[in-house]
């Protein structure tokens, strides 16, 4: 079958026949295999994958993973052969120094692919009192990303205090805060810390490109705060959005989404691309309804290398799942959805009446404006 079908046309090669029979516990074949990792392309680097990853040395396998999420990333998440790799990093995390157990979790984010059990087994190393703070606030959003549930995990950070070391940026502490609220923490003194040590950071002047996802954390968490308890605590709202939040919104750059949106035009839907929201961008939107349409791509899911399913991006989910608290009436559209509709035009009615939103398709064009309309 097509699972099969690699390693069988892999095995066929010459020098992977030698390999076969070779001492895969060797420093020569690791070398060898190093070597192969360090100079191949994606496919030529799953096919050793495929073959040989129950034999690859630790650092073996974080080269693999390593080199797959710089010269393939999310594009692989498809191949069954990365669960295969997922798998193999699960049995031997434990053998990873705290470092390269983060770059693994962080990799597999990067992907867009998530393994239940070679998280747990993240979440586990993670869990070592010896583990370093800093490197919690990547981890955490990993996991919150990925929707993978460690509440065990989280409990460690929360009971760590990382926050009162002052080790951590305010990048870093945004970071965290929008991870715990991401997993509907429900610990208040987590969030009144974390509002405390943000208060208290500085942005240096090297992490200034990184302000556009910083406001965007904040508002986050404070929108999951003030919602949660209810204005018992109060945490740092970000700055208004600047104007480099806006150009860095997605939804200018997804050809879906504009295309989306041109539709929604044609129906007579009057909306914004990409409006505020309490520091928070909505996909398209009539603010005057509190009426939304969230699109999501590709980019948007993790791949489940387990069950092939589709997870939403846990940070997109709980965006929808806060605004929808404070009163937008919000409809999701998938692009798996889109893909498969015959009628897309009827989807997107079918999108709206979920949401109530008032539409009046415009007075037809000129036949000859109309041909070209449709030309473009």
């Amino acid at each position: 079958d097509a699972a099969t079908g690699h390693s069988r046309i892999m095995r066929v090669d010459d020098d992977d026949d030698d390999e076969a029979k070779a001492d895969g516990s060797s420093k020569e074949q690791q070398a060898r295999w190093a070597a192969r990792l360090f100079e191949g392309t994606p496919e030529a680097i799953l096919r050793l994958v495929d073959a040989y990853c129950e034999r690859f040395s630790v650092p073996n396998l974080s080269t693999a993973v390593r080199f797959l999420r710089h010269r393939g990333g999310p594009l692989l998440r498809d191949d069954p052969r990365l669960g295969r790799l997922a798998a193999c990093c699960a049995r031997r995390t434990g053998d990873l120094d705290h470092r390269d157990v983060l770059s693994l979790a962080c990799a597999w984010d990067f992907m867009r692919a998530r393994h239940r059990e070679l998280f747990g087994a993240i979440a586990a190393a993670a869990r070592d009192s010896s583990f370093a703070s800093t490197f919690y606030p990547s981890l955490a959003k990993a996991f919150a990303a990925a929707g993978v549930a460690a509440p065990r995990l989280f409990r460690a950070i929360a009971d760590r205090r990382i926050t009162r070391s002052r080790l951590l940026s305010k990048p870093q502490l945004a970071k965290l805060a929008a991870a715990f609220a991401c997993v509907e923490w429900k610990d208040q003194g987590t969030f009144l810390d974390l509002g405390s040590a943000v208060v208290a950071a500085r942005v240096s002047s090297s992490q200034r490109n990184l302000m556009p996802q910083l406001r965007a954390d904040l508002s986050l968490a404070a929108l999951y705060v003030r919602l949660e308890f209810r204005g018992g605590l109060a945490f740092p709202s970000a700055e208004r959005p600047g104007d480099d939040d806006g150009r860095s919104f997605a939804s200018t750059k997804s050809p879906l989404r504009r295309g989306v949106s041109a539709m929604l035009v044609d129906l007579g839907w009057n909306h914004v691309v990409g409006h505020p929201v309490d520091g928070l961008f909505l996909d398209l939107a009539d603010p005057a309804s509190k009426c939304a349409v969230e699109v999501f791509t590709h980019q948007d899911y993790y791949r489940d290398l387990a069950t092939g399913d589709w997870v939403l991006d846990g940070f997109r989910r709980c965006k929808s799942r806060l605004l929808t608290r404070a009163g937008w009436r919000i409809a999701h559209l998938s692009f798996l959805d889109w893909e498969s509709a015959d009628h897309r035009l009827g989807l997107l009615r079918d999108v709206l009446h979920q949401i109530g939103a008032s539409f009046a398709p415009p007075p037809p064009l000129e036949p000859r404006l109309q041909a070209l309309h449709d030309l473009l």
